[in-house]
């Protein structure tokens, strides 16, 4: 695990579970300005068993657009942007 505040909290899976090959994520926070910020979700994994691994990592990767989705709505809602346009995007990349 990493924390570096306010900028970077990080972790990485060290032991094994179900369905895991790898499994890493992390949150950034970016000041642009005064009055705007960017904040980065990276998540990264594998899937095993290898024969599953495609279709489980499709399913994960909708999953987590949908949780990250779901996640950002509820900040929207929380902390008004004050008439600044939030921009968000949810890319998944496999590691």
């Amino acid at each position: 695990m990493t924390f570096r505040r306010p900028e970077l909290a990080a972790v990485q899976l060290v032991g094994r579970a179900p369905f895991f090959r790898s499994w890493a994520a992390s949150i950034r926070h970016i000041p642009l300005d005064g009055r705007r910020n960017e904040v980065v979700y990276t998540l990264t994994f594998r899937c095993r068993p290898t024969l599953l691994a495609p279709l489980l990592e499709l399913g994960g990767a909708g999953a987590t657009r949908a949780a990250v989705q779901a996640e950002e709505s509820l900040l929207r809602r929380a902390y008004p942007f004050h008439g600044i346009p939030a921009q968000g995007r949810v890319c998944p990349t496999r590691g």
